[in-house]
C-alpha cells in the first residue's frame, strides 16, 4: 500500500526524546528494578499524534519524519523544512511548532540568537508558503507556556504577540489549505478550570515542556483540527 508521508518541524515541543524498552505486560519489572534500554526515539505529542492518526485512518498507510530540533527558533525551522522538502515526496501533512525559543532568548540574554517579530513573520510566511507548495494541507500551532518563575508574564504577553502573528499568516495566506491549531489558548482554557476545581495535573514539567497529560491535550487538538479540515480529509480518502 502507498504511504502517505507525514512531516513536523519545530522546537523541543516536538523533538521530545524518549526510550525504548522491553515491555513483558503480564512480568512487569518491580519496582527500583533496572532494566535495558533498546533504544531512543522521538516522543511527545508527535508519538501520540502519530499513533492517533494510525488508529483514526486504519485502511491507509503513513510514514512519519520528525525534522523537529530542540532549542530551534524560526531560523532553523526554515532549515528543516529546506531539508524536508528535498528528502521527502509531496507530503500529505506539515505539521509546524516553533515561537517559544524565539522570544525566550532575549529574556535569556542571548540576544542574538532570539528572533525578533519582524524577522519571525518574514521567517514564518517562507516556511506556510514553501510548505503549502509541498503538502496537501498545513497545520500551524501556537504554542502554550505555562510558569517558569520570575518573568513569566512578560515572556507570556511576547509569546502572545508571535502566536498572533501566526494566526494572522494563516488568515492571509490559508484559503482552506492551513489552519491554526491554538495550543496557547487551549492549554489556559483547560489548565484554569483544572486549577479552579483544585486538580494536581500539570500540563507541563516545567513551564516550557509537556507533560503526559500535556502531550495527550496537544495531540487531540491537532486531531480535531485535522477532523474539520476538508482539504485534509479528502488527501486522505482520495488516495485509497
Amino acid at each position: 500500500m502507498h504511504e502517505l508521508p507525514i512531516c513536523f518541524f519545530g522546537d523541543s515541543l516536538v523533538d521530545r526524546p524518549s526510550i525504548i524498552v522491553d515491555n513483558p505486560h503480564f512480568d512487569l519489572p518491580a519496582i527500583g528494578q533496572v532494566v535495558p534500554v533498546r533504544g531512543h526515539e522521538k516522543g511527545g505529542f508527535y508519538k501520540v499524534v502519530s499513533q492517533n492518526l494510525t488508529v483514526a485512518y486504519p485502511e491507509q498507510a503513513f510514514s512519519f519524519s520528525n525534522f523537529a530540533v530542540g532549542g530551534s527558533t524560526v531560523r532553523d525551522v526554515e532549515r528543516q523544512v529546506e531539508r524536508a522538502c528535498s528528502l521527502v515526496p509531496q507530503t500529505v501533512l506539515s505539521v509546524v511548532c516553533v515561537g517559544i525559543n524565539d522570544v525566550i532568548r532575549a529574556f535569556q540574554g542571548r540576544y542574538a540568537e532570539g528572533v525578533n517579530l519582524d524577522e519571525f513573520a518574514e521567517r514564518y510566511t517562507r516556511i506556510v508558503a514553501r510548505l503549502c507548495a509541498h503538502s496537501s494541507f498545513v497545520l500551524c500551532i501556537c504554542e502554550p507556556f505555562g510558569d517558569v518563575g520570575e518573568g513569566s508574564g512578560a515572556l507570556r504577553a511576547e509569546l502572545i504577540r508571535y502566536n498572533a502573528v501566526v494566526s494572522s499568516i494563516v488568515s492571509r495566506l490559508g484559503q482552506g489549505k492551513l489552519a491554526c491549531v491554538d495550543l496557547f489558548a487551549r492549554f489556559e482554557q483547560v489548565n484554569a478550570a483544572l486549577v479552579a476545581r483544585g486538580a494536581q495535573i500539570p500540563l507541563w514539567v516545567d513551564g516550557v515542556h509537556l507533560s503526559e497529560v500535556g502531550n495527550i491535550l496537544a495531540a487531540d487538538a491537532i486531531m480535531s483540527a485535522l477532523g474539520a479540515a476538508s482539504l485534509w480529509q479528502d488527501a486522505v480518502v482520495g488516495s485509497r
